[in-house]
């Protein structure tokens, strides 16, 4: 419109991610089936001066303010990629450097940290302002937390297993990750899902011998389909 409004719909299946490009700036959004948002910004300032309101309103100010302090990276020629097996590992540079610049327990205990902090973060907002997050976000959102973190802490452990002469007790965290998750939508619990799947094929020595035919054994052994 003359004004600068504009509408569109989609359809999504799975809360998800979404990016909004404008110009060569982007942000993230999140949505969810039958959601509606309102996103209101200065193009001379996007993403800066961004506001949210809509029945996602509330789960998109959460999710401004969480990638405000966990920023990620949404230009893909700035990402840093590790292959180990047939699994590309990309990450953010920040990460890159932090992995770089500490020993394996001091890089565990930050990313440890960072997770703990998110969902205590996470759980007093939902406790505080009941009714206000919705129940899928809350999901979706320690999805993305405990993922991330299970994500960079085995991506730390296959890149610099032979540097730092790991040895299976470094993996043992992979205990704790629960590999059955119903936030599917959520590209960080797949992605360590991939990078987990390589892991165990590299682990028991099949990454000769037809590693995505053993990956999927792996997963059908794994996972259970939805209804």
């Amino acid at each position: 419109l003359k004004d600068g409004t504009f509408a569109f719909a989609v359809e999504i299946n799975e809360p998800q991610y979404a990016t909004i490009s404008y110009s060569r700036n982007k942000t993230m959004v999140y949505l969810e089936p039958n959601d509606t948002l309102a996103i209101l910004s200065d193009g001379n300032s996007f993403p800066h001066s961004v506001s949210f309101s809509g029945r996602g309103g509330a789960n998109n100010r959460y999710v401004y303010k969480y990638l405000a302090e966990n920023p990620k990276e949404l230009n893909p020629f700035k990402k840093i990629q590790y292959k180990k097996g047939t699994y590309w590992f990309t990450l953010d540079p920040e990460i890159d450097q932090m992995m770089k610049n500490n020993h394996p327990e001091a890089f565990k205990k930050k990313m440890l940290i960072k997770k703990e902090k998110a969902l205590l973060d996470l759980d007093f907002n939902m406790a505080n302002n009941p009714g206000v997050l919705s129940p899928s976000f809350r999901e979706f959102m320690a999805t993305e937390i405990i993922y991330d973190w299970a994500y960079h802490v085995l991506l730390y452990g296959s890149v610099f297993k032979n540097k730092h002469g790991l040895t299976e007790s470094y993996f043992s965290f992979l205990d704790e990750v629960p590999i059955q998750n119903e936030s599917v939508g959520n590209y960080r619990y797949r992605d360590f899902l991939m990078a987990y799947l390589n892991f165990l094929v590299m682990k028991n020595n099949y990454q000769s011998e037809y590693p995505y035919l053993r990956q999927y054994e792996y997963a059908t052994n794994l996972l259970s389909v939805r209804a």
